[in-house]
């Protein structure tokens, strides 16, 4: 998984005899620098063993809290961009951390990418024994089925995945319920009205 770990560009000194804080992040063999915006001396960040060891000056306490925070949120995008895709590139998770869009980047997954993206690494995982041709076959249906639903309720080829909310989730119920014919290729009836 990803590992971040925090060093100070000593050969940079601000006009308060602080070098900058930087964070380097690893995956998979890569690794990226990037700035964490935190700045101390030389001398402080040696003697409290780059800030590891009880700290009680409250300038290098804040520091401290502001680097697990950017630690935590470097974890929350990795884990986001990991679900989309497990080669995660380290570029574009520091421009999700930075909060500066790439250029070359949509302005966001749709939720049909992200069905095919997942279908691709799972079907990798069945080639190599992993998990069972059948079980791709559901997830393969399931798209199918996303890809109906969304072209017969919102008259689209694909919607964007920030779109998704629990209208999306209940219209899609009610579709797979009473508009699709999953129901008959799976053998599942409703009954609901049956006992009225």
């Amino acid at each position: 998984m990803l590992k971040v770990l925090f060093y100070q560009k000593s050969d940079r000194v601000n006009k308060n005899g602080e070098s900058p804080i930087y964070a380097r992040l690893s995956y998979n063999n890569r690794q990226i620098s990037m700035s964490t915006g935190q700045a101390i001396s030389k001398e402080r960040w040696a003697s409290t063993n780059n800030l590891r060891n009880p700290l009680k000056i409250e300038k290098e306490i804040v520091i401290k809290n502001l680097l697990d925070l950017f630690q935590l949120n470097a974890a929350k995008k990795f884990t986001e961009l990991f679900r989309i895709d497990p080669e995660v590139n380290l570029q574009l998770l520091k421009a999700e951390i930075t909060g500066k869009a790439k250029i070359d980047q949509p302005k966001g997954s749709t939720i049909i990418e992200i069905m095919e993206t997942y279908n691709i690494f799972f079907t990798k995982r069945v080639n190599s024994g992993e998990r069972a041709p059948a079980s791709l076959q559901k997830y393969k249906r399931a798209k199918d089925l996303l890809l109906n639903f969304i072209s017969s309720t919102y008259k689209q080829e694909d919607m964007p995945a920030s779109e998704l909310s629990s209208s999306f989730a209940f219209k899609l119920e009610q579709f797979l319920k009473y508009e699709s014919n999953f129901k008959d290729q799976t053998g599942i009836k409703n009954n609901s009205m049956e006992s009225i």
